[in-house]
């Protein structure tokens, strides 16, 4: 049996294929478009979970008052100093780093003033799109 896409050139059927691409890139960016206008985490769909997520990330660079106030122990769990790499010909610098998972848990072992510092470092952004077909749909 022979399906419409088996009668197409090689270069007809690429074509096609880009188009479709772009078509759903334009059709994702008016959902995202859609629910940020309204200030929602999707869109509410019988069929369709579709959904756009707030995600949080961190500004390590606000995480440097927890060198003040958090122990040896405490630091080696979620803080890396800057260190320099030799390597024949020059050296390479590889600037402090902080693993924020950690530093997330160990803040929350020493309370109020860490979390602060933590939360002040805490910046909002928005996941990737979410869009699929729900296994029941909703009576």
């Amino acid at each position: 049996m022979e399906t419409s896409y088996e009668i197409l050139e090689d270069a007809a059927l690429l074509q096609c294929y880009g188009d479709l691409l772009n078509a759903v890139q334009v059709m994702r960016q008016e959902i995202e478009k859609r629910i940020l206008e309204r200030n929602a985490l999707g869109i509410p769909d019988e069929r369709y979970e579709c959904s756009l997520p707030k995600r949080f990330t961190y500004d390590h660079t606000k995480f440097k008052p927890l060198l003040e106030i958090l122990n040896r122990a405490e630091l080696e769990d979620c803080w890396t100093a800057p260190w320099n790499e030799y390597v024949p010909a020059h050296t390479v610098q590889h600037p402090e780093a902080w693993d924020t998972i950690k530093a997330l848990a160990v803040a929350r072992q020493r309370g109020n003033e860490a979390m602060q510092i933590i939360e002040a470092a805490r910046m909002e952004g928005r996941g990737s799109l979410t869009f699929k077909e729900r296994k029941e749909v909703k009576k």
